[in-house]
């Protein structure tokens, strides 16, 4: 990682208390990398040796089951690190990392950044309530797909979709990653042809609306503030 990296990073949240120069030494442990969409990073089993931030683009983490419906998905955005399992302790990853865009990304070993995160406490601290906002979201989503139908799991799943990834845009809310109707199914644990229906549904009641290259735009974000904290995204 050169300077222009660093230049790049200095002012995100997680890089923005480290002073230049130890930026500049971190520099020296870092690698830059990109990934055409549909490359894997990594596999689920692999030693977990590398924490990774993404740049550019998104990559999904995915847990395969044999039934389909079972699938675990998550999304990972820009400007945000991963996989948090196993960073604390030696292990292997839990589960599968895929490019779903063309992605630029930074990684480094787990033990060097373990030894930045001694050193950096305002920085440490910062990786610590990000796994708790995971935690707090992936909580909420289990107990609305423990008690809903098949079709509203798939509206919670849009809802926490919008939460995880959404960004705020002309008076409304876009889900700037590419998202499948198939990747819905498979995040709610319901059909294609469930997934399908509700979200024409949701079309036809000016809810949210596709574009042609796949993003979801949510037009009415209170539609969905019952399902999660959207409070913290709503306009």
């Amino acid at each position: 990682m050169n300077s222009r990296i660093v230049d790049r990073i200095k002012d995100d949240e997680y890089f923005s208390d480290i002073a230049y120069d130890q930026l500049e030494t971190l520099s020296s442990y870092c690698y830059e990398r990109t990934y055409k969409k549909g490359q894997i990073l990594f596999m689920e089993g692999d030693p977990c040796e590398r924490f990774y931030y993404v740049l550019d683009g998104y990559v999904r983490l995915q847990r395969e089951d044999v039934c389909e419906m079972n699938s675990f998905y998550c999304y990972i955005k820009k400007k945000t690190f991963f996989p948090y399992v196993n960073l604390f302790r030696k292990g292997a990853y839990q589960h599968t990392a895929v490019a779903v865009t063309d992605v630029t990304i930074l990684y480094i070993s787990v033990n060097q950044f373990m030894n930045l995160l001694k050193k950096n406490n305002n920085m440490l601290i910062k990786i610590i309530e990000h796994m708790e906002d995971m935690i707090d979201i992936r909580e909420k989503r289990l107990q609305y797909i423990l008690q809903q139908n098949a079709q509203m799991r798939v509206v919670s799943t849009i809802g926490y979709l919008t939460m995880q990834l959404g960004e705020k845009q002309q008076g409304h809310i876009v889900i700037d990653c590419p998202i499948t109707i198939t990747d819905i199914a498979k995040i709610s644990g319901t059909s294609r042809e469930t997934a399908s229906s509700v979200m024409k549904r949701l079309r036809n009641q000016k809810i949210v609306a596709i574009s042609s290259d796949r993003k979801i735009h949510v037009l009415r974000p209170d539609y969905f503030h019952p399902l999660s904290k959207m409070e913290e995204i709503v306009l």
